[in-house]
């Protein structure tokens, strides 16, 4: 059995435990399911993690994540980690810590920090700010955004920088696809060696 097959399995049964000891507040959803693609010039991934918050998604309380990703270069890595999310009033902090696991060092263990911060200052606004870090890299992303009318998605720029090539664009947050999936399209120019070149990414999700 590969690595990533028994590190899934790890994931699950974590995440399993956590969910039969706790519960959730009323019927709010615990968990989120994601797919996350990006395509640069120096730099493509895709992954898929598991984000479970034992209070609920909207609520304080105890978070753990497992992510398998794949980069261009067919290395396998994965992310597991523990943490707290705080919620009040239309701001959520979500700060983790844990292991990033790369199967192309053979097996190599790296500490990881992890954190995300979701405000809406007032209605049909919104500003986010996510970071990433290991002793090998940093990546980090800020954006705002504004709905033009209720039902429509956050849109508005952003600026980042994946695991040390910058880039600018813009997003659209809260894409409904249907069936309770939710998505965030982003587009723009980064920066590698002196080079210019467009970027795009996907980020694909559902509550439950």
């Amino acid at each position: 059995m590969r690595w990533t097959s028994r590190l899934f399995l790890a994931v699950s049964s974590v995440a399993a435990l956590l969910v039969s000891a706790t519960a959730a507040v009323g019927d709010e959803p615990t968990d989120l399911l994601f797919f996350s693609g990006d395509l640069m010039s120096a730099r493509s991934y895709a992954g898929v993690g598991w984000l479970h918050a034992a209070s609920g998604l909207d609520f304080s309380g105890p978070v753990f994540l497992g992510e398998l990703g794949r980069s261009q270069f067919n290395n396998e890595d994965g992310q597991v980690a523990a943490g707290w999310r705080f919620a009040q009033s239309h701001l959520w902090l979500t700060v983790m810590a844990g292991a990033e696991i790369d199967a192309l060092r053979a097996l190599t263990f790296r500490p990881l920090v992890w954190t995300d911060l979701w405000w809406e200052p007032a209605n049909l606004w919104m500003a986010t700010a996510q970071l990433q870090a290991t002793p090998d890299y940093l990546s980090w992303r800020v954006a705002a955004g504004r709905k033009p009318a209720d039902g429509w998605p956050w849109i508005g720029p952003e600026a980042g920088a994946s695991a040390g090539e910058p880039r600018v664009g813009l997003h659209a947050t809260g894409l409904r696809l249907g069936a309770g999936f939710e998505a965030r399209a982003s587009a723009g120019v980064s920066w590698w060696e002196g080079r210019v070149a467009p970027y795009a990414e996907l980020s694909v999700w559902r509550r439950f």
